[in-house]
């Protein structure tokens, strides 16, 4: 039976860490390595980390100097044993099957990864990700699915959900990702860098059709608390994906990709409730250049619904107030 190293990256989340751990020593696969890297955690991680290595064997506890969360997964990735390795955020949780099925579907098609569906998950409720295109996922492609809408049951608030977006949803082969790290000078939307630089068209990619993975939605997260270091992160995360998505994908779909991430810069913005960001966004000539008539058509190629196709309009016309109402509105009402 093959090994499994899960790296769990660590910083000041000393109320959602422990169910995280449990959620991972209950799997049902029991070949497992649990990498905790503490990342200079300023809270009580550090013991807590200790304490569970304790415990149980299988964990593995990593004391560095903090670097970040890329910094904190090479570091891991450094130190794995595992045959497959798997990423989990020390806010969330995973069932007890998922590694055994992100496994076992792995061996039943001779595959390079495995990626499962996941939920969000509030202090009050969960929500379903609807992904629709999921089953028809695979090399050939993938770079496509970049581009793609996500939705869920509840009528979520707009956003953007390209399906490689994430990692932790994700277990892949060791001989897959070996030599491959993360980029330490991305804090955003690292996740999709490393997967860019990890996929290519003779990836063999399964799928498993659950709902596997819990994606803890906290208020104070990076997403949601937003400055200007982070404004300047967010550019320097886009810059370097388009320019690493630039050769990868065809035409049509990197046009609508560059729109997509302006979208996403409009809704983080929005989040922000900052008048100093926002001018400074709606100003800045790098993201106007975002916005424009080419590259908001190819979006008409994607399968959208109103919903989008509105919000997409009022971006693209600049119609930002209007959007702002809509997308708080929206926004309070996902709350109640």
């Amino acid at each position: 039976m093959h090994k499994i190293s899960i790296i769990i990256p660590i910083y000041n989340v000393e109320k959602y860490l422990s169910k995280c751990i449990d959620s991972l020593l209950n799997q049902t696969y029991k070949n497992i390595e649990i990498i905790l890297v503490d990342d200079d955690s300023p809270d009580s991680c550090p013991e807590i980390c200790d304490k569970y290595a304790k415990q149980d064997k299988r964990i593995v506890v990593i004391h560095k100097k903090n670097g970040g969360v890329s910094s904190a997964r090479n570091e891991g990735l450094r130190v794995a044993s595992g045959d497959y390795i798997g990423f989990v955020d020390p806010d969330d949780f995973v069932d007890p099957t998922m590694y055994e099925k992100l496994y076992n579907k792995i061996i039943e098609d001779t595959s390079d990864m495995s990626m499962c569906r996941f939920k969000y998950v509030y202090d009050d409720r969960e929500i379903f990700v609807c992904e629709n295109f999921f089953k028809n996922i695979n090399a050939s492609n993938i770079k496509e699915y970049f581009t793609l809408v996500g939705d869920t049951k509840k009528g979520n608030y707009i956003f953007t959900n390209n399906v490689m977006g994430n990692i932790w949803r994700c277990l892949y082969s060791k001989n897959l990702i070996k030599n491959k790290y993360f980029d330490e000078d991305l804090s955003l939307c690292e996740d999709l860098m490393f997967n860019i630089n990890v996929i290519n068209e003779d990836t063999k990619i399964s799928l498993v059709d659950e709902y596997l993975y819990f994606y803890y939605q906290r208020q104070n997260s990076i997403m949601k608390i937003f400055n200007e270091k982070k404004y300047e992160s967010y550019k320097n995360y886009v810059n370097k994906i388009l320019i690493a998505l630039e050769n990868q994908i065809d035409d049509k779909y990197f046009k609508s990709y560059k729109f997509l991430v302006y979208v996403l810069g409009v809704n983080i913005i929005i989040r922000s409730k900052s008048n100093y960001l926002k001018n400074k966004f709606f100003n800045d000539k790098y993201f106007i250049s975002l916005n424009s008539k080419e590259n908001y058509r190819a979006t008409k190629k994607m399968k959208l619904t109103i919903k989008y196709k509105i919000a997409y309009f009022l971006i693209f016309n600049k119609f930002f107030r209007l959007y702002e109402f809509i997308f708080q509105k929206l926004s309070r009402k996902n709350r109640s």
